[in-house]
């Protein structure tokens, strides 16, 4: 796998150091009739998705790459000679790749969903995380020795993380029933495909008493602050004692258990609003446009403490890249490509960058004649204003 991916990412660092080989690859390309609005990516050694938009990318120009290879003899002889040089990409080196790319386009579209600002709500994690475990799960059975092989390796660091359902954070199941496109229909079958029978019915009742339990907090804290009160005279903890072992006493259980049973009986006896919640249609899956925190919005006034609830979990953010981001300029300024840039030039960049955009009027310095002179020799284009009219003359 190294090596055809190698061979692959010294191809395209080649095209791409230089405008003369760029240029003689976009010929190759005008030749094949390559219409392609993609460019060459070169990837990170050490990042996944970087590989994956590399390889994505290359595959589209492999009749161009051939080609430059009997035109251009420098192409081949550079990749061809040296120590450390592996050689040119072969036919197999591009058929792996065309078959490597399904395998990466999960962890890519993974990454992407969860770490994009653009899908905060939390969730999204939980699909992400268990539609790979699944996967890879799947590709350990392979007839393929490689990629079944690889897989076991990648279950085993998976299982490190996720085999032990007394450390998983439960917050995770709680938002996924909170989307009324999946709701607990979808966890208890997610949490069935993922773990064996022991662990299935451990952390389904993990699941449930931490719902009904967070339900009650906030109907207790909704009616603490004068709201009125929407579920009935039935709580879910009474609810639910038909489904889950509640540790109290058995006697207690039963008496509680018949007054539940006969007040079913009785027609003007409603549910609450969580069972209400439970039980309903869900939502259609299929649709783009579907906004989770918008339909919870439209849905306050139905369920109360339930929009309470979506409102501080589905918000819960799964990655601090996008904050990260917002307080960061550097990665933008100091880039693979401009690496050997001196400190002193990278403070100036985003030094000046932050005053281009905080005002356009000239900068206007106080200081000394002797450092005005100063910056005025380092810098004979600015443009200065000072405070005192004589260090202007």
């Amino acid at each position: 796998m190294d090596d055809s991916i190698f061979r692959t990412r010294v191809a395209v660092r080649y095209v791409r150091s230089s405008p003369t080989r760029l240029m003689r690859f976009k010929e190759c390309m005008e030749k094949e009739k390559i219409e392609s609005k993609n460019h060459l990516v070169l990837d990170i050694e050490t990042r996944w998705n970087p590989t994956y938009l590399m390889l994505d990318a290359a595959i589209k120009f492999q009749k161009a790459f051939d080609l430059l290879e009997i035109d251009y003899s420098k192409y081949k002889d550079e990749l061809s000679s040296g120590h450390k040089s592996r050689g040119l990409p072969t036919y197999s080196d591009w058929e792996y790749a065309r078959y490597l790319l399904p395998f990466l386009k999960i962890f890519y579209d993974a990454t992407v969903c969860v770490f994009d600002s653009f899908y905060v709500t939390g969730n999204e994690y939980m699909r992400e995380i268990y539609d790979i475990g699944m996967k890879i799960s799947e590709w350990s059975h392979s007839h393929d020795l490689n990629l079944s092989s690889t897989a076991v390796r990648m279950k085993g660091k998976f299982d490190k993380y996720w085999s032990n359902v007394d450390n998983i954070n439960i917050m995770l199941f709680i938002a996924v029933v909170l989307d009324p496109r999946d709701k607990l229909e979808y966890v208890d079958w997610v949490i069935g495909e993922s773990y064996d029978a022991f662990a299935t019915d451990k952390l389904k009742k993990k699941v449930m008493e931490t719902l009904l339990s967070l339900f009650n907090h906030y109907d207790l804290c909704k009616v603490a602050r004068g709201l009125t009160t929407q579920s009935s005279q039935q709580s879910p903890s009474a609810s639910a004692l038909d489904d889950c072992d509640v540790d109290i006493d058995p006697q207690e259980y039963m008496r509680v258990k018949f007054k539940k049973r006969k007040a079913r009986n009785q027609a003007n006896q409603p549910k609450s609003k969580l069972d209400e919640y439970l039980v309903d249609d869900l939502e259609d899956d299929n649709d783009k446009t579907f906004d989770l925190l918008k339909w919870w919005k439209m849905n306050s006034t139905k369920y109360q403490v339930l929009s309470l609830m979506a409102r501080d979990v589905l918000t819960m953010h799964n990655s601090i890249v996008a904050s990260e981001l917002a307080f960061s300029t550097g990665g933008h300024v100091l880039d693979p490509f401009r690496s050997s840039l001196t400190t002193k030039m990278v403070e100036a960049l985003i030094c000046t960058q932050d005053w281009i955009q905080t005002t356009c009027a000239p900068l206007a310095i106080e200081e000394t004649l002797d450092e005005l002179t100063k910056i005025k020799s380092e810098f004979p284009s600015l443009r200065i204003e000072s405070t005192h009219p004589q260090l202007n003359d």
